[in-house]
C-alpha cells in the first residue's frame, strides 16, 4: 500500500497532515471497512458472523449514517486502492494490473 501513498494523496483536495505512515494506515483500515461492508451488503453480515444488533452493520445501528458519510466526495477512498486491498484479501496481488491507471 506503501506505493499508492503518493498517487492516493494527489487525489485529494488541498494538503493532507497526516504523515506517511498515518495516511497508509488510514487507507489501509478505511479500504478494509469498505470491503467489509460490500461482502456484508453481498452476501450477509450474519454470514460474516456480526449478530444482528452489531453496533455498526445493523440496520438500526450506525449503518444509515456510514452510507451518508460514504458518499461525501471528501470521505471516498479511490477505486485503485480498494482493488489493491481486494487483490491482497483474494491473494491475487497483480489484480491492481487489470485497472487502467
Amino acid at each position: 500500500m506503501k506505493e499508492l501513498e503518493e498517487r492516493t494523496r494527489t487525489g485529494y483536495e488541498g494538503t493532507i497532515t497526516l504523515s506517511s505512515n498515518e495516511f497508509v494506515e488510514m487507507l489501509i483500515l478505511d479500504g478494509c471497512f469498505v470491503l467489509e461492508l460490500f461482502q456484508g451488503a453481498a452476501v450477509g453480515f450474519r454470514r460474516l458472523g456480526y449478530g444482528r444488533n452489531d453496533t455498526v452493520f445493523a440496520m438500526r445501528g450506525s449503518m444509515h449514517a456510514i452510507q451518508r458519510d460514504m458518499i461525501m466526495l471528501e470521505n471516498q477512498l479511490p477505486l485503485f486502492v480498494l482493488d489493491r486491498l481486494l487483490g491482497i484479501q483474494l491473494d491475487e496481488p497483480d489484480r491492481r494490473e487489470r485497472l487502467p491507471s
